[in-house]
């Protein structure tokens, strides 16, 4: 899903709480809002090390061509390693809710991801690429073994 589109719903998620939660702090809020868009910094970071370029620009343009690949070869992207994101895996939510038990703030950080994933996981589905891609980095690095990479 792309930025805009997380954006747009974190937004309108953030509104929607504030309207029947207004005790919420305008901080929860905002924490919410930027982890249900900032969670994708990890393409970005997995697009310098994969790439050595740090253009945001070439980044997006780059994600954007490998999700239109990836649309027109469905059963050919099955022979391809994904793509290890760092923070779009159960193992980071489970940190991440560990730490909310630690430090209440961090549940706010908590909604923000699943709303992102739950997003994620939309679009995964209404296009039909395999939403194990984000699944779990364990099971990722399992899959990935003798796999092909991308370009």
């Amino acid at each position: 899903m792309y930025p805009k589109t997380h954006i747009l719903f974190g937004l309108i998620f953030c509104v929607i709480l504030f309207v029947f939660f207004p005790n919420i702090s305008l901080l929860g809020l905002l924490c919410l809002f930027l982890s249900a868009v900032l969670i994708d910094v990890d393409h970005y970071i997995y697009f310098i090390f994969k790439k050595k370029n740090l253009s945001l620009n070439k980044s997006y343009i780059w994600f954007k061509e490998l999700k239109e690949y990836g649309l027109k070869h469905k059963r050919e992207i099955y022979l391809y390693k994904w793509p290890n994101y760092t923070f779009h895996n159960v193992e980071f939510l489970l940190v991440v809710l560990v730490l909310y038990f630690i430090w209440p703030f961090f549940g706010f950080l908590f909604i923000g991801l699943l709303l992102h994933f739950f997003l994620d996981f939309l679009d995964d589905l209404s296009t039909g690429l395999p939403i194990t891609m984000k699944l779990s980095l364990v099971y990722l690095l399992i899959r990935n073994k003798n796999k092909k990479t991308f370009n």
